[in-house]
């Protein structure tokens, strides 16, 4: 059912992931909602089909076959044709290096796995931002080199990118912490 009048009508959102249980619900709600929406099984099918028919926006897994969401994000940053692509990678997010691997990949927004029913419908507040900001990115980049476990990382994303990125990685456990101090409430 698409809705009327939509202002997505004309957004493609490319969908990359492994699975696809993974992957089903997200096409559903996105289509629901006015996107038109492609499904791939991995990374390297969708570095083809972006390049075939470029997409608005591309939401990957980060583990996949092939070529995983950060060697896509990369490939697709170093593509001057499709450069200008946001790319959002779903991640379990297991630590830091995670993030830096994000950045240094020049990854647009990352999303926390496993997700609910609530964040699925914050995920459109999110595109909606992303692509809101799209020309804000597209700004010259400066770069800095930062040390982390013991290794050197260079970083060209601007600070907006990286402060939206931060928040992103954050915005799930925040919201599990709160419902988890609801539920010891409750208990007490």
């Amino acid at each position: 059912m698409k809705p009327k009048d939509n202002k997505h009508d004309i957004i493609k959102i490319l969908l990359a992931g492994s699975g696809p249980a993974q992957m089903e619900p997200l096409r559903l709600l996105l289509e629901g909602h006015g996107f038109s929406v492609v499904v791939v099984a991995n990374g390297k099918e969708a570095l083809a089909a972006a390049s075939r028919c470029k997409p608005t926006l591309i939401i990957s897994d980060i583990v996949m076959p092939e070529l995983d969401g950060y060697g896509l994000c990369q490939a697709i940053k170093s593509d001057n044709q499709l450069k200008d692509i946001p790319v959002i990678l779903l991640t379990a997010l297991a630590d830091t290096q995670d993030i830096l691997l994000g950045l240094e990949s020049k990854v647009d927004n990352l999303i926390r796995k496993p997700y609910d029913a609530e964040f699925l419908l914050s995920l459109l507040s999110r595109i909606d931002y992303v692509l809101m900001n799209l020309n804000l990115y597209r700004r010259m980049q400066t770069g800095a080199e930062i040390s982390f476990g013991g290794q050197r990382h260079f970083i060209t994303s601007d600070r907006q990118k990286i402060l939206d990125l931060l928040i992103s990685t954050h915005e799930q456990p925040a919201r599990g912490n709160d419902k988890l101090k609801m539920l010891e409430r409750d208990l007490t």
